[in-house]
């Protein structure tokens, strides 16, 4: 990933969108996973993935220089880079972590353009919770 002539998000987002796709013409509720992960001392990096049996595949992800929560402004970039590449008339839950459930991440998801995205939190539900397992 240091090697600037590959755009890492470029190959992956292909693929990524291809399972999504597959997923969507089976007629299952597409879940993206949004998650914030500690890569060194410096920096952090929010992850979006499409579950996949119980596989996450990446989809999109920001890294940022902070020893904090990603916040809001950063959330909607990542959500808004893979926005216009979800299929149309499909159901879509974005589950996260309790802290990510904030009045304007739940305004994002109401306002997809092909149709709202449920919000679940991974620890309250139970869909979630036996999918993992």
């Amino acid at each position: 990933m240091k090697n600037e002539a590959i755009d890492a998000g470029a190959a992956i987002k292909g693929y990524a969108f291809a399972v999504i796709e597959r997923l969507a013409a089976c007629g299952q509720t597409v879940i993206l996973q949004m998650d914030q992960s500690h890569m060194n001392d410096a920096n952090e990096v929010l992850i979006l993935s499409a579950r996949l049996r119980r596989r996450a595949v990446p989809v999109a992800w920001r890294v940022r220089s902070t020893q904090a929560n990603i916040g809001f402004s950063i959330q909607k970039e990542l959500l808004d880079s893979v926005r216009v590449g979800l299929p149309k008339d499909v159901p879509i839950m974005l589950a996260a972590d309790r802290f990510y459930g904030t009045a304007q991440l739940i305004g994002w998801c109401q306002k997809k353009p092909a149709g709202p995205v449920t919000f679940a939190s991974r620890e309250t539900c139970p869909l979630l919770t036996r999918a993992a397992n």
